[in-house]
């Protein structure tokens, strides 16, 4: 699964239990502005009301929705998509939390990952001649 962060999307709709919300998420892009919706589950109420802009971050899961017809009378499906176990963002970063560095978990911890030439991808026993990127 794939973990998505939204940042300021906006709550657009709750469910009766307040377990489901659905939020928005707005791009612009060629002076248009392109909306995205999301509907988070939580295991419990969230709190969250209509008009509230948070930012959420979860697990990504994807159907195809239901048919529904377009403007021009044409029947269209989207997908749906959800995030499962959000977690909404305080936004109480610290200033030393935001000037701290960002570690890469993936880079070798010790010099003897690396080759003769220092390159960590061209190690022996790397797929280098055979990868495509």
């Amino acid at each position: 699964m794939a973990i998505v962060k939204l940042k300021d999307v906006t709550v657009t709709r709750l469910n009766n239990s307040g377990n489901g919300v659905k939020v928005v998420e707005e791009n612009e892009s060629a002076g248009k502005v392109y909306k995205t919706s999301y509907t988070l589950w939580f295991k419990e109420p969230s709190g969250l009301s209509v008009g509230d802009v948070v930012s959420v971050s979860g697990l990504l899961s994807a159907k195809v929705g239901d048919p529904w017809t377009g403007d021009d009378g044409q029947e269209r499906r989207s997908v749906d998509l959800s995030l499962n176990a959000p977690r909404i963002s305080t936004g109480e970063a610290t200033a030393a939390t935001q000037n701290a560095p960002v570690s890469e978990p993936w880079a070798p911890t010790t010099p003897a990952a690396e080759s003769a030439s220092g390159d960590v991808w061209n190690t022996p026993g790397s797929y280098s001649d055979e990868t495509p990127f």
